[in-house]
């Protein structure tokens, strides 16, 4: 009986994925590199070529080693150069100019990098491109999340600001010889007895058959304004509270003595609050800290309102204090309560919100939020971390060079300062001082007709080797000057596309109107607009017929009408007083000079310094206007 065979449920192996293969390449790619230039050394010093040995020694496969030392194979990199998107000079460039951007806040996402690859290429490059340029160039490259940073912070961070900042505080610390104890720094931060919106970001586990996936949390959003106060020697003082309401609650101020508690209508800071919790919560614990009355505290802040106010400063003159306020949207760099105490207490302040509702399945009690605050700060924030704050502000020790051109990158937008990515930058660098030789220069190796047929064609593969790499070193520099030019005029289109409409929002003029009612649909809405715009007009009629009017009676003031109308190519026209006298400062805009240059038959496209030359000229040139005593402050 013949033997049967049965089939086997086993399923065949699977060839290697593709992703084990690169990674596979990835991991012998650098002992390849390594043993080709092992051999190159050997060759060089006139030794024997083993490829056996160079394989062996850096654990790299034998026939790749030949092969790519003999040139046969090249790197995988350069293997598919051809069939790229980019080539790896190209990619240079691009991965340079994302860098740049994402130091100036402005980070590119994975679809502006498909529009930015296709706006080059001609082509919109799938995800599946964008992840492998993620991996080839994970060294240089991170995906993940990123903070919100407010552009008047951006602008206002700046290196001439930051300066001015360290430059009156270091001599403000010199001339009053501030000891450390005695610096302090003072802010608000809000707390929402909820907890607030913002989740902590930890993760829980859910059976994988329910799709909404819910976690009990206190949605009570009631503001506490928290004024606290910290010291360069990392102590914290008693803070400060601030209530919404009318009421006070008895457990406030049962197990806290020192603290300050107030009440506005919203729960935020005013300036009477500010001032009662100056007087008589920071004065006293500050002077009974200095020990000495004769010793100078200083108290950095920043410039709100509420802050700074008469009281406030008569105050801290009788009681030897100083202010230091520190430049408007800086705080997130310079504040030291900002930069490195808010953040952790706000976190566990989150958490232990949470958790409360686990435990209980409620909110937290009004009443109960001094006591858990002051629990959770004792832990929260400890002398190290206030130190901490200091030393990163740059405060104390008093550090002016603690902040790098990576922390002002974001104000380069908005700085008068040239500012470009590292390889444009290397590019200009070497067109004005290393301008060379237009073409590449390549000196062959001198060959001696009386050595082997074989020696000489070694010597000659080895010069055109030498030479087609030069060609492709000079044909790489070609592209990235291209790749660098093309992006460079995407970013101008940018830069004019955000100067337009800056200028566009300024010279927007204003439709805002005001009526009685606090409800309107559209078509009230546009009637009420309308009407509006119809007062307005009859109100500028007016107007003007009552300058019309004075200006017919030739009354004094003409000359000051026509300035404030800014119209002098209309009194140019008409004017046939004598008295009347224009001068250069009577024009403050453009359109004034243009009016001029517009009667005299002049261009009026043109700067405002050659607006003005061409109308000097033109007078001087016409005898009837150097005659005529209107003119003659012109010249």
């Amino acid at each position: 009986m013949p033997r049967t065979h049965r089939a086997s449920n086993s399923r065949p192996k699977s060839l290697p994925s593709r992703k084990k293969a690169e990674q596979r390449a990835r991991v012998k790619e650098p002992a390849v590199n390594s043993a080709v230039e092992y051999l190159e050394e050997l060759e060089a010093g006139g030794c024997k070529i083993d490829y056996a040995h160079a394989a062996k020694k850096f654990d790299a496969p034998y026939d790749t080693v030949r092969r790519r030392f003999l040139g046969q194979h090249k790197a995988p990199h350069d293997a598919h150069e051809a069939q790229k998107i980019m080539t790896s000079a190209q990619e240079e460039v691009f991965l340079e100019w994302m860098v740049f951007h994402a130091q100036e806040g402005r980070p590119w996402s994975q679809s502006t990098i498909q529009r930015q690859a296709e706006s080059f290429t001609g082509r919109k490059p799938h995800i599946n491109w964008v992840k492998g340029f993620r991996r080839r160039h994970r060294a240089q490259l991170k995906f993940c999340g990123t903070s919100g940073l407010d552009p008047k912070r951006a602008a206002c961070f700046n290196p001439g600001t930051v300066k001015k900042h360290f430059d009156e505080l270091g001599a403000a610390i010199d001339e009053r010889k501030y000891k450390i104890h005695n610096r302090y720094n003072m802010d608000e931060k809000g707390c929402q007895i909820g907890g607030g919106r913002k989740r902590t970001g930890r993760k829980y586990f859910f059976p994988r058959s329910e799709r909404a996936n819910y976690k009990k949390r206190n949605a009570n959003l009631e503001l506490v304004t928290v004024i606290e106060c910290c010291s360069a020697d990392g102590e914290m003082l008693q803070p400060g509270f601030i209530f919404s309401g009318a009421g006070y609650e008895y457990e406030w101020f049962q197990d806290h003595p020192g603290i300050s508690v107030g009440l506005t209508s919203n729960g935020w800071t005013d300036e009477t609050q500010c001032e009662k919790w100056f007087e008589e919560s920071f004065i006293p614990q500050a002077r009974e800290r200095a020990g000495d009355p004769e010793e100078r505290v200083l108290l950095i802040f920043d410039g709100h309102g509420s802050h700074v106010t008469p009281k406030m400063m008569e105050l801290a003159m009788a009681n030897k204090i100083d202010f230091h306020l520190l430049p408007p949207h800086t705080t997130h760099k310079t504040q030291p309560l900002d930069v490195a105490v808010f953040g952790p207490m706000q976190l566990r302040w989150t958490e232990r919100m949470e958790e409360i509702v686990e435990e209980t399945g409620e909110g937290l009690p009004r009443y109960d939020f001094i006591s858990e605050y002051m629990s959770l700060r004792s832990s929260a924030v400890t002398t190290q971390i206030v130190k901490a704050a200091w030393r990163k502000t740059g405060l104390e020790p008093f550090n002016p060079n603690v902040f790098t051109d990576a922390d002002f990158a974001p104000s380069r937008m908005t700085s008068t300062k040239r500012s470009h990515s590292s390889s444009s930058s290397d590019e200009a660098d070497v067109t004005v001082h290393e301008l060379g030789p237009k073409v590449p220069q390549f000196t062959p190796t001198p060959i001696d007709k009386r050595s082997s047929l074989q020696n000489q064609i070694s010597i000659l593969q080895r010069d055109l080797q030498a030479c087609n790499e030069l060609y492709l070193a000079e044909f790489a520099r070609r592209q990235k000057s291209e790749t660098n030019c093309h992006l460079a005029r995407r970013e101008i289109q940018s830069l004019k596309g955000r100067i337009n409409a800056k200028q566009r929002q300024q010279g927007r003029k204003s439709n805002r109107f005001q009526v009685d009612s606090n409800f309107l649909m559209s078509d009230a809405g546009l009637a009420q607009f309308n009407e509006a715009n119809r007062r307005k007009a009859d109100k500028e009629r007016v107007e003007q017929e009552r300058r019309d009017q004075r200006y017919e009676g030739g009354e004094e003031g003409d000359e000051e009408w026509s300035r404030e109308a800014g119209d002098f190519g209309f009194f140019l026209m008409l004017s046939g007083n004598t008295s009347v006298r224009f001068t250069w400062s009577g024009c403050k805009r453009k359109a004034d000079y243009q009016d001029i240059a517009y009667l005299l038959g002049l261009p009026v496209d043109a700067t405002i310094a050659a607006l003005k030359d061409s109308i000097l000229q033109k007078v001087k040139d016409s005898p009837r206007f150097r005659e005529d005593p209107r003119f003659s402050a012109l010249y």
